[in-house]
């Protein structure tokens, strides 16, 4: 059940990627090298996973090894997601968030901006039918409402938001958790959200080079911090914890 599609009957499917008549065009980020040597890794390796050795042993360059590294979806692991069922995907990656989910959610909608990282993450995301690509800006699409339980942002500082920007954004997002659903946010400088909830201080005083995870809640009641080993599992979808913000769990590289 693709909700996000239903909802928008003016999106087309071509190529594998679900768009409007109307092209979206964003520049990358990304040099040509890069995305040419990124596409022939998806070309030639079988295990397409962000953590599989296969993906590892077709880096061709420096280029696809930055870009490809394992090193920021790490978090996934630490994510405990049983109880999940619908995932809302906006992580700006080369497909390694949605590709990684798959494997643990009935669905995953992924929405991209950047036309390069649509492409590749539909040649990613080759054999998994349970992941759809959307290329088009998420204030243009009709989101559904309590559906979601786990949107997941990607890094917020990559997003260049201000605050209007930001709040607004939040904003949208939040109407599209179900009553178990979380929202995803990795966030280097949590006075970015401290508005909107408020973190405990970070106590992994001997890690700096961590990133901080936040989870929360449609509704912002009681939160709840603490630190947390690589090994653990964090819940997503537990009616047991109203809000709860989750920090510093990417396993050291």
């Amino acid at each position: 059940m693709f909700k996000l599609l239903e909802s928008n009957p003016q999106l087309s499917e071509i190529n594998g990627c679900y768009k409007s008549q109307r092209e979206t065009f964003r520049d990358t980020k990304y040099n040509n090298q890069t995305l040419v040597s990124v596409s022939e890794v998806f070309d030639r390796a079988i295990d397409k996973s962000p953590f599989g050795s296969d993906l590892e042993n077709h880096l061709n360059g420096d280029a696809a090894r930055a870009a490809l590294s394992s090193a920021p979806y790490n978090y996934l692991q630490t994510l405990n997601l049983s109880n999940v069922q619908h995932v809302l995907d906006l992580s700006e990656d080369f497909g390694a968030t949605a590709h990684y989910l798959s494997d643990h959610v009935a669905t995953v909608e992924s929405v991209k901006i950047d036309p390069d990282l649509a492409r590749i993450t539909i040649r990613r995301c080759v054999d998994r039918r349970n992941v759809r690509v959307i290329l088009e800006d998420l204030e243009k699409l009709a989101l559904p409402t309590k559906h979601y339980d786990l949107v997941i942002l990607g890094c917020l500082e990559n997003r260049q938001l201000d605050e209007r920007q930001l709040t607004n954004l939040l904003n949208l997002l939040r109407p599209t958790l179900n009553e178990r659903g979380v929202l995803l946010v990795n966030a280097q400088n949590q006075n970015r959200l401290s508005s909107h909830y408020s973190p405990q201080p970070n106590l992994n005083t001997e890690a700096p080079d961590y990133a901080d995870l936040y989870l929360f809640k449609p509704k912002q009641v009681r939160q709840s911090s603490g630190k947390s080993e690589s090994t653990s599992k964090v819940s997503i979808g537990t009616r047991l914890c109203p809000c709860r913000c989750a920090r510093n769990l990417l396993s050291r590289q």
